[in-house]
This record gives C-alpha cells, structure tokens and sequence, in this order.
C-alpha cells in the first residue's frame, strides 16, 4: 500500500512540475512580447542619431550582427 501513495505522490509531483513549466514558459513569452516596442523605439533613436551617410553601414553592420547571433556562428579564435 505504501508504494501506491509513493507513487501517486511522484505522479503528482511531475504533473506540478510540467504545470509550472507551461506557466513560466507563457510568462516568459509575454514578457518578451511586451519588451519588443521598447527594443524597437531604442533601436530607433539610436539610428536617429547615425550622420546620413553612415546609416547604411551600421544597418548593415547590426543586421549581420543579429542574424550571426541567431545562428550562432560567431568567430571564435
């Protein structure tokens, strides 16, 4: 009989761990989610102060930055 409530104590336990993994996963998304404008409006003032004739080289420059950042292939030597 002891193994039986061991066992519905462990059933329990995972199916609590697996709730508060889904809830931390949808807090986090939203929390992302409500950052994007302030990333943008930040990204955006900062070009705003770029001379003219340099905005395309740091667009650039920012641009491959990111996209080497999402797939991880910084040059490591």
């Amino acid at each position: 009989m002891k193994w039986l409530i061991s066992f519905f104590e462990s059933l329990f336990g995972t199916i609590t761990s697996i709730v508060s993994l889904l809830i931390s996963l949808v807090k986090s998304l939203i929390e992302f989610l409500l950052s994007l404008p302030m990333f943008i409006s930040t990204i955006t003032s900062v070009f705003g102060v770029v001379p003219s004739f340099m905005l395309t080289f740091v667009t650039i420059t920012v641009t491959v930055s990111v996209i080497l950042l999402i797939i991880g292939r910084e040059n490591k030597q």
